[in-house]
């Protein structure tokens, strides 16, 4: 086994916030060049996040540095990589930020390498922006975006971002696999045609970093996640009957305040009937004084 020296990209990302556009598509080109690789012999890795890929010192390549991919875990060999690959019925499996829309979905939908670049183009979006297209810790709304909400432009969080590179990442993240690149060659090939042109290379520097409080609580990304559809109903369920403890919760605090109020207003309203009126007073000692 080999012994690596350097850091995840994701280790990365929070020490800088973001990776300038050069770099970030350089390091993106070789990953898409190793499951382009792992395409060719029939594996999908189908868990590609910036977690899963290692950085170290090549001053062999261009940039000095070179990216492995780590962690093929939940990887599936699908045999003739022209057919498409089902995954266990009902089950979701994957990282929620990184997933693709088809494997989001579960239920035996079809995934095949496609979904890596899917996955891949959240990656480079996170690379350049800072975080990712979906980014909440809700895991049933981050399954819901990848499914219909369209991913934000690049460029419109990150304006160093040139249009050249929104195209990229966008064509990754497009919800139909045939819309997207075919295979990680391809896409490596394509990176290499941005490299080439002035605008990228030229692209200007992002904003200087302002490191964030770290959360205390652990990440969604920091696990593989297993999620079920029925897990996801249960969870909407439970939402509801928040709701409606809530709703009954409101409830009976109004009613016991109506209940105070209206109690003392009767113990006030009786009170005044009881006391003798002022004028009855004074007549009845002005006539005690008569009689004496």
């Amino acid at each position: 086994m080999e012994l690596l020296d350097g850091e995840t990209l994701d280790s990365r990302v929070k020490r800088t916030g973001v990776i300038p556009v050069v770099p970030a598509l350089r390091l993106c080109r070789q990953v898409a060049l190793a499951i382009g690789a792992a395409h060719e012999r029939g594996i999908i890795h189908r868990d590609l996040k910036p977690e899963n890929i290692f950085v170290v010192r090549d001053p062999e390549v261009t940039g000095g540095e070179r990216a492995k991919v780590l962690d093929f875990g939940i990887a599936k060999l699908a045999g003739n990589i022209g057919k498409h690959h089902r995954t266990n019925t009902a089950v979701v499996m994957g990282t929620p930020r990184y997933m693709s829309p088809e494997q989001c979905r579960g239920g035996g939908a079809p995934v095949d390498q496609r979904s890596d670049i899917y996955s891949l183009g959240c990656v480079l979006f996170t690379l350049v922006v800072g975080h990712p297209p979906f980014d909440t810790m809700a895991t049933g709304v981050l399954i819901m975006q990848h499914m219909s909400d369209p991913p934000p432009r690049p460029s419109t969080c990150a304006p160093h971002v040139p249009a050249e590179v929104d195209q990229l990442i966008l064509r990754c993240l497009a919800k139909e696999p045939a819309e997207r690149f075919d295979s990680g060659t391809e896409l490596a090939v394509a990176i290499d045609a941005l490299l080439a042109l002035p605008s990228v290379t030229s692209a200007a520097l992002p904003a200087p970093f302002v490191p964030a409080i770290a959360p205390t609580a652990t990440t969604l990304d920091q696990l593989v996640t297993y999620v079920t559809p029925a897990s996801l109903l249960a969870a909407a369920r439970g939402r509801k009957r928040a709701y409606r403890r809530i709703a009954v919760a409101t409830l009976i605090v109004t009613a016991t305040a109506v209940t105070v109020s209206l109690s003392r207003s009767d113990r006030e309203s009786s009170a005044a009937t009881q006391a003798p009126a002022p004028s009855q007073v004074t007549c009845s000692r002005a006539h005690r004084r008569r009689a004496r």
